[in-house]
């Protein structure tokens, strides 16, 4: 499936994809927006921030199976 370009996701203040979810020491912790696949950094209490949508080729690919 292709999402298209939607400019501004609806992903601030949404929960990431389930078991996307990394921190690196000293580094804010990341996920992937469930609208359009792009890795994000998360907001202290672990939603997503408001963001543009992610490029095609920096989206994330995703097991079908999650």
């Amino acid at each position: 499936m292709t999402i298209p370009d939607i400019g501004h996701c609806a992903g601030s203040g949404a929960q990431p994809i389930t078991a996307t979810t990394s921190e690196a020491a000293g580094e804010a912790g990341s996920g992937v927006c469930p609208a359009c696949s792009g890795r994000f950094e998360l907001r202290e209490d672990g939603s997503l921030s408001l963001h543009e949508s992610a490029e095609i080729d920096e989206r994330e690919e995703l097991s079908p199976d999650g």
